[in-house]
């Protein structure tokens, strides 16, 4: 996000044109998304929504500009421009952010892993912009066994750092799904957020938890 990237806070404000993720790997920032939980005609700085390419192909393409930071960055704005209401300042946030389907069948994804662990949901989490350390709770969770979706686990949690993982992405499935419902915290505001992914496979990962 830009004003982490201009202040150098962020761990990726020397990224721009560079790997930060796997080959395969696109993530979009949508404000245009039909109906997207985040979608925005217009930020709420009277820039129109946009769909800005992120990641592209593995290479750090763009950060999420507000008015103030694309002017100061001389780049041009995003439409993403939000803030949680007239008593709060516009800062650069997401809208709705999804990585793109790849070309991978789920079902193939599966069968490829001898023993690993299957995320069919993630609850909440956080992501240290300065370090890029993230940590989520999975909420539902089974055992894969020699290919195979096995024993359900709890307790779950997910860690580690969010290039590592990006990097270590080495399958994209083509059954991409856009969500919403939730909100996303910034410097004391939230806004509605969407967000998405297809089916990864992720070869390298930290985590922690315990099987019932």
């Amino acid at each position: 996000v830009a004003d982490g990237i201009r202040k150098k806070t962020s761990c990726l404000w020397d990224k721009l044109g560079k790997p930060i993720a796997a080959k395969g790997v696109t993530l979009l920032d949508d404000g245009t998304y039909k109906g997207g939980w985040g979608a925005v005609s217009v930020d709420d700085e009277g820039c129109s929504g946009h769909k800005t390419v992120l990641i592209d192909k593995g290479i750090c393409a763009a950060f999420l500009q507000d008015n103030l930071n694309a002017r100061l960055m001389k780049m041009g704005q995003t439409g993403n421009g939000r803030r949680q209401s007239f008593r709060f300042y516009p800062i650069p946030r997401m809208t709705n952010t999804y990585l793109l389907a790849g070309d991978s069948i789920p079902e193939d994804i599966i069968k490829s892993v001898a023993k690993g662990l299957y995320i069919a949901k993630i609850g909440g989490g956080n992501v240290d912009e300065t370090t890029g350390r993230v940590v989520f709770s999975v909420t539902e969770g089974y055992m894969i066994e020699s290919g195979k979706v096995t024993r359900p686990l709890k307790g779950i949690m997910l860690m580690g750092s969010g290039q590592d993982v990006l990097m270590n992405i080495s399958m994209v499935g083509n059954d991409l799904h856009v969500i919403g419902g939730g909100s996303c915290g910034k410097n004391g505001q939230a806004k509605p957020v969407g967000f998405g992914n297809p089916t990864l496979k992720v070869d390298k990962i930290t985590v922690g938890g315990g099987r019932v």
